[in-house]
């Protein structure tokens, strides 16, 4: 390594009607200068050998003298491959494992959030690496580390190295890191036997408790609080540097343990330290209200349609807040499909449930939410029904829908939308057929509202469902 690597081809004939034998060498295009416009210039090129540097024999000859390989018109191909080892490292926060408050041995009382990072180091490259190394400093991220009640952070736990893959990996962890002193994850840098082989992996967790009432936290509330991990290593062959910050990004598929190798390399070209690659990991120490929308009945000639997993999760991919609902309801919300294989026909009445929840640590007060229907849905006024905020349960969560609340509004076509909208400042949808509610198309649902007390604590759901037909 790294070359060149020579290769020629030969090829060998005997003339139809002279039976004189002719064979040839193949010659490098990219030796020929200039470089030939045409495929006649390539195998002749002009000012060379009149033969194309081919060798002729005699009439009834059963070979040609060979030619001579490194001829002007014999050059070999030459193949040079460049080493450039590459390394990714990606670090995301688990926020189903988030957990507020006063909890079994956390470090600031009633005003801690623990918070479990997981970072995913992975060989992208074309050679092993050696001295790999990771590197956190959460001292920028929060500030002072400490026990004491106006200190920001503890590193709760020295790093756990969750799982490797891929083949022995020998990146192991820092029982001595606290984040602040000492910032070496994992990994030696000085320590050649810190190895991380082409397509290996590993996955690591860092246990972090926060402190909401810590001289820098509290007065940057709610944040975002970004933090970042970098990795190096050496490629064993080349012995060229590589490094990468990390990328904000899930890279666990749903259900799956495994980390999926394009998460670590989105784009696929296979090149570490990337600017769109390297996105800071935000922590919100506030309120996180996430919607998530769901088609959960389709009724047709009075029958409810038995469609495949309407009554149960279906993951919508490209998306992370049905897997996060998911995971903090123990696999019992969102029910229902994100879409329906099964075309709707002209009578059909389709219920869809609105999903929100709050994955923060704070309440999310006076909350409005906007759903605009697309025509040609004619929405059912009646049909609007809420399930008011409750806890969240990893056992399993069950929704209680009740009509007749003062906190849902159906709107008609061509209604003012309100801020919460996202086609906002404008109209809701209107379409074929015209008219008001329960009569035109589109139109829309808020719930909620400014001052109107939707309010919905850290870690609880709630839900609005209604019913569109289909014209």
């Amino acid at each position: 390594m790294p070359g060149p690597f020579n290769n020629s081809t030969t090829a060998t004939g005997v003339g139809a009607a002279s039976t004189i034998p002719v064979s040839d060498i193949s010659n490098d295009l990219n030796s020929v200068t200039p470089l030939p416009a045409d495929l006649e210039g390539a195998l002749n090129p002009p000012g060379e050998s009149p033969t194309g540097g081919s060798t002729v024999g005699n009439a009834g000859d059963q070979s040609a003298p060979a030619p001579a390989p490194g001829d002007s018109e014999n050059t070999p191909t030459p193949v040079n491959f460049v080493i450039t080892p590459e390394i990714s490292v990606i670090e995301r926060v688990d926020q189903s494992r988030t957990e507020i408050g006063n909890i079994t041995g956390a470090t600031f009382g009633t005003n801690n959030v623990r918070l479990v990072y997981q970072i995913v180091v992975r060989n992208i490259g074309i050679e092993d690496l050696r001295n790999v190394v990771l590197n956190n400093d959460f001292r920028p991220t929060f500030g002072t580390s400490g026990i004491g009640g106006t200190n920001d952070f503890n590193i709760v736990t020295p790093p756990t190295l969750v799982t490797a893959g891929g083949g022995v990996t020998t990146v192991p962890v820092n029982a001595s890191f606290d984040g602040s002193g000492d910032l070496r994850l994992a990994g030696d840098p000085a320590d050649p036997t810190s190895t991380l082989n082409v397509g290996e992996f590993a996955v690591y967790e860092i246990t972090v408790d926060v402190n909401t009432a810590g001289n820098n936290v509290a007065p940057n509330l709610p944040g975002p609080f970004d933090n970042q991990t970098t990795t190096d290593g050496i490629g064993v062959i080349s012995g060229e540097p590589t490094s990468d910050l990390s990328n904000d990004i899930n890279p666990f598929p749903s259900d799956s343990t495994t980390p999926d190798p394009v998460a670590s390399d989105p784009n696929g070209n296979l090149e570490a330290n990337e600017p769109e690659e390297n996105i800071e990991t935000p922590v919100l120490l506030g309120a996180d209200l996430r919607i998530v929308k769901r088609i959960t009945r389709v009724t047709r000639a009075g029958t409810n349609l038995a469609l495949p997993g309407i009554n149960d999760f279906t993951n919508q991919p490209g998306t992370e807040d049905d897997d996060t609902l998911a995971n903090l309801a123990g696999n019992s919300l969102p029910l229902g499909l994100f879409e329906v294989d099964n075309p709707l026909q002209s009578g059909d009445v389709v219920e869809y449930t609105v999903y929100f929840f709050n994955a923060g640590v704070a309440q999310a007060a006076n909350v409005e939410i906007c759903d605009e229907l697309q025509v040609p849905s004619v929405l059912q006024p009646a049909s609007l029904e809420l399930a008011s905020p409750q806890l969240l349960s990893t056992l399993g969560t069950n929704l209680t829908f009740a009509a007749g609340s003062p906190l849902l509004f159906p709107q008609a076509p061509l209604a003012s939308l309100v801020e919460s909208c996202p086609s906002f400042p404008g109209t809701f949808p209107s379409g074929t057929p015209t008219g008001g509610l329960g009569v035109g198309a589109g139109g829309g649902v808020v719930a909620g509202g400014p001052n109107l007390g939707l309010n919905v604590d850290a870690s609880e759901v709630g839900a609005f469902r209604f019913t569109v037909t289909i014209p």
